[in-house]
């Protein structure tokens, strides 16, 4: 049996539901994927993370992860019904 702690780890408050969306047009691409590189940076330095990264998302989350994946320190992804690939909200990058 390990001796380390189950890895848990929320990076997120919640918000209205409707917030998510609202931040899928007013939100830059360019700030998502700093906020995904700030996000795997900040696993690494955890005592528990052996370096291999994966990400994951369900909807607009899928589409997300499917841009972090693009992080070389990503090993794995898995995109869950992801949306917004063609949205012209994506395009103000």
């Amino acid at each position: 049996m390990s001796s380390n702690p189950p890895a848990r780890c929320s990076l997120t408050t919640r918000p209205a539901p409707t917030a998510g969306n609202a931040l899928k047009t007013t939100k830059t691409v360019a700030a998502y994927d700093a906020d995904a590189r700030a996000v795997l940076d900040f696993l690494k330095t955890n005592a528990h993370c052996t370096g291999a990264l994966g990400v994951m998302g369900i909807c607009i989350g899928g589409h997300l992860a499917f841009r972090a994946a693009m992080n070389p320190d990503v090993l794995a992804a898995t995109c869950f019904y992801a949306t917004a690939f063609t949205s012209m909200a994506w395009d103000r990058a």
